[in-house]
């Protein structure tokens, strides 16, 4: 069990509060205002899931878990003790499949990055590179595939001019100084990201200053740890916490079947569990909030979130007074609905025992 804090009933705080463990792979989404809580009550999960030797990665894109748990955590630094290359994930694959996979995750991070995908003409010419690249023998990176794509239009089809500019500047940043070194290319060397996991473990892409790099390492980390979760078969216990803080990042609602939607509605017989932290539930799409087991609500101020509460969080105790209670709770408090809990309740996040954590 994972204890969270204390259960506020006639104003007092009383008895304990506690996650069971049995419902995690049904998955946790966290919402709430600026300063309301969500990271805390994130920080006290992933403290109490070491206690119980469950391993967690955090996704931190502000490096807020880094400096809160870095007693009790290992931190992963993109470009030091780690590496994530979009062209070393399906290296078992045959060049032509590997290669469509690749397309599909550079377009992926088109679409959260910029709400748009990659066009017909850019496809093309991605995918002519790429097979360039793999047939003479070398491994793609960012940097020789916009070469690549030059090369091409300029030897053979100048018309598409326009779409090798378009690569570029989509994909240039990762070509330069710290961005190249963190997105380099050395998958025969480096350890799966999920390989040996223990305790707590961050990776920190604060690393960055801008969100374009963010987003693709995170995209990059979470289609590994999906594909390496599938490929260790089923399991009935819980092989992994995965949280993810800003998760609206990854998500484009737009779109059906983006990594966090595969993740939500495939691996739970996996023994995947997923949090996914945000501000608030619109940002995150319906297959994922119907795939939620656990909703815990800080703070929330739009009447159209807390619709969606409702509908996703459904409570008879709070039929009619949930707009007052999301409205009203205090820094720290939380509304909670689980699996076991399907009437929900008032939560003080923390206990004596977390007071490290909380301040």
């Amino acid at each position: 069990m994972i204890k969270l804090g204390y259960v506020k009933e006639d104003g007092y705080f009383k008895e304990t509060f506690y996650l069971n463990t049995n419902f995690l792979t049904r998955h946790i989404c966290i919402f709430g205002t600026t300063g309301s809580g969500k990271s805390t009550t994130l920080s006290i999960i992933a403290y109490e899931l070491n206690k119980l030797g469950i391993p967690v990665i955090i996704f931190d894109r502000t490096g807020e878990y880094t400096s809160r748990l870095k007693k009790w955590s290992y931190t992963i630094i993109p470009g030091y003790n780690y590496y994530a290359s979009p062209f070393g994930i399906w290296h078992d694959l045959e060049i032509e499949e590997r290669v469509q996979n690749e397309i599909w995750l550079l377009n992926e991070y088109c679409r959260i990055t910029w709400n748009e995908q990659l066009s017909p003409l850019q496809i093309r010419l991605l995918t002519e590179s790429l097979l360039n690249i793999y047939r003479r023998g070398h491994n793609p990176n960012f940097d020789n595939i916009v070469k690549e794509c030059r090369k091409i239009i300029e030897h053979e089809l100048k018309i598409w001019y326009e779409s090798a500019e378009a690569i570029a500047s989509r994909f240039q940043i990762f070509t330069v100084g710290k961005f190249k070194k963190a997105f380099l290319d050395i998958s025969n060397s480096k350890p799966k990201l999920i390989s040996n996991l223990r305790g707590i473990n961050i990776l920190d892409l604060s690393v960055f200053e801008n969100d374009e790099p963010k987003n693709m390492l995170s995209l990059i980390a979470a289609t590994s740890i999906y594909l390496e979760i599938k490929r260790a078969g089923f399991s009935k216990k819980v092989r992994l916490v995965l949280a993810i803080d800003e998760a609206q990042n990854l998500i484009n609602k737009n779109e059906k079947y983006s990594i966090l939607e595969k993740m939500s509605m495939e691996l739970r017989k996996y023994g995947l569990s997923l949090i996914l932290v945000s501000p608030r539930p619109s940002n995150l799409s319906e297959n994922i909030l119907s795939n939620c087991g656990t909703f815990i609500s800080h703070q929330i101020l739009s009447s159209y979130d807390i619709d969606m509460i409702k509908k996703h969080a459904y409570s008879t105790n709070f039929k009619y007074s949930l707009e007052n209670v999301l409205y009203s709770l205090n820094c720290g408090e939380a509304f909670i609905r689980t699996l076991d809990e399907l009437e929900g309740r008032i939560i003080k996040i923390g206990t004596e025992e977390h007071e490290s954590i909380i301040h």
